[in-house]
């Protein structure tokens, strides 16, 4: 194992050029999918709060009773 690994550090350090591309790849994919994440959670905390604002006064409550004679009367009243 030891012998791998110092195989592998030695490509790593023989191969500059493309060891820092390879680690700007990585750097900047980590960035754009940092970025994507935080875009689309701010637009869906965004358009959930637009939603509620725009909607929140339209809410109705229905509901029934039944009378002493056994009928259903569309009423809500206090208990």
């Amino acid at each position: 194992m030891n012998q791998s690994v110092l195989i592998a550090w030695r490509s790593v350090w023989r191969q500059k050029k493309r060891t820092v591309l390879l680690a700007s790849a990585i750097g900047f994919g980590f960035f754009v999918i940092t970025m994507v994440g935080g875009f689309t959670g701010g637009l869906a905390s965004s358009a959930r709060l637009n939603f509620s604002n725009l909607f929140g006064g339209h809410i109705y409550i229905a509901g029934s009773q039944v009378s002493e004679r056994g009928s259903e009367i569309a009423i809500i009243a206090d208990a």
